[in-house]
Formats: C-alpha cells, structure tokens, sequence
C-alpha cells in the first residue's frame, strides 16, 4: 500500500478503535493510541512543499482524544467525514496559528516557515518517523528493536513516498558528545532514519552551526544527491527543534 493511502486507512482503523496489523505489545505500552495519530501534516496548499521528517507527534491535547473527536467536542477535530489528507491542513492551520501555544513547537514550526520561504518553496509538509502521541518518546535504540509489524510497514511506505524528495530529519542529540560523523554513526536510531530518508552517512557533509568551547552543539548533514535532491538531518544538542541559526541552514541546501 502507498504511504498516501496507508495514512487515511490508519484514520479510518482508528475511529473504528482498531489498527490493522495490531501495533506491538511495546508499541501500545509507550504511546498513546486513544490519541489522533498524526501521520503528516500539510501548512498551505501549494505546489511546491518543502518536505520536513520529525520522530513523532509528541504531547497528548485533549483535542485529539478518541472518545471526543467521535462525539464532536474536539476543540480542532470537528469533522470526522474529513479524509485524512484534509485533515492534515486543518491540524496544521492550528498548529501554526496563535492557539496554538507550546513554545518549543512553536519556534520550530516558525523556523521550519522560515527555511520555508528561504528555499522559495510555497507550501511545507510534516511527515512523522512514528504516527502516535507519547507523553516522552521511549528509548530510541531500544524501540526500534520493538517496532513490530504495524510500525514496520507505516515505515517501509514512509521510505518509498518520501525516495524521490528532498527532505529534512529534525533531531535533537546527545548533549554529552560533540556533534561529529563518527558520534552520529553511533545512534542506532539515526541510522534508521537515514534510511527512511535515504541519506548516505558516508557521502554526506556535516555543517557545524553552533559550538561551545571544542563541543560542537549544533550541526547541519547534508547528502546531496546527483539528480538535485538533498537529504538532510539538523542536529541540535537537547530537544528536537532547528538551530537558531537557520539561514546558514538555508545557504547550505542553496548550494
């Protein structure tokens, strides 16, 4: 099944209160399944998106529980004739608007906007390693060792849809390391998501854009690709959001 089209069975499955193939045992334990999954998410309607990864929805809203949304008392999710792909802009006209108030979302969306507009593209897409809420994302390296079949063909369509675009991982890291190719080579975790992405660790060019003292604490892996596509990951120590400085971020994808 094409990735487009596993998103709106995963819709339908789940108003339903049952997902086809079952997730793990592990997987039902570390997220929240009554919660909308949010496979993507689209901000405008254009032609030309630049097309963002990130590890998964995040925080638990009330407007995403299952038993309100079925009601009609979700305070964003009113209509639930809505195809999927509908609902991906409705969700992402909210997170982008003034109601919406997580600071740290927030500012990663505003910067994610910026390299939006820095790019020239006219629309942007969020698509999510993971599709499920979690109060705190598990173990990284641990969970992919428990993705289980549900996880594992969401993201084998994940790979497939995503092979001919451009696209950029947003990653937090370990802020007890310095920022390299070789401490990157290391996560598990970000290994598998390069090949979600289809990044090459070994032909790609890592950007420092930030340091403290020899540590560098933010950084831009770019794998450029012959046919124009780039594949890239931005790197920050702590949580998942884009360095601040992002227009450097711009000048490299430019080149």
């Amino acid at each position: 099944m094409e990735y487009l089209d596993l998103c709106e069975k995963l819709w339908a499955d789940w108003k339903k209160g049952r997902l086809d193939p079952e997730p793990s045992q592990y997987v039902k334990q570390k997220f929240a399944l009554d919660y909308l999954p949010e496979p993507y998410l689209t901000y405008g309607q254009g032609t030309d998106p630049l097309y963002f990864l990130a590890t998964n929805p995040g925080a638990l809203n009330d407007f995403q529980r299952r038993d309100l949304i079925l009601k009609g008392q979700s305070a964003v999710v009113k209509n639930t004739a809505l195809s999927y792909h509908e609902l991906s802009a409705v969700l992402g006209n909210f997170y982008s608007s003034p109601d919406f108030r997580k600071p740290n979302s927030k500012s990663r969306i505003e910067k994610q906007f910026a390299i939006k507009d820095g790019l020239g593209k006219d629309s942007m897409i969020t698509f999510e390693s993971i599709p499920f809420h979690s109060p705190r994302f598990p173990n990284k390296d641990r969970f992919i060792r428990h993705i289980g079949p549900f996880i594992r063909i969401y993201t084998d369509a994940l790979t497939r849809h995503l092979a001919d675009k451009s696209v950029i991982y947003i990653s937090g890291f370990n802020t007890r390391v310095s920022i390299s190719k070789s401490e990157i080579g290391k996560s598990a975790w970000l290994m598998w998501i390069m090949k979600i992405i289809g990044l090459n660790l070994d032909s790609a060019r890592l950007y420092p854009l930030a340091s403290n003292g020899e540590k560098t604490t933010a950084a831009l892996l770019v794998d450029k690709k012959p046919d124009g596509l780039f594949k890239a990951i931005s790197l920050i120590h702590g949580s998942n959001n884009i360095p601040r400085d992002w227009p450097r971020m711009v000048e490299i994808l430019k080149r």
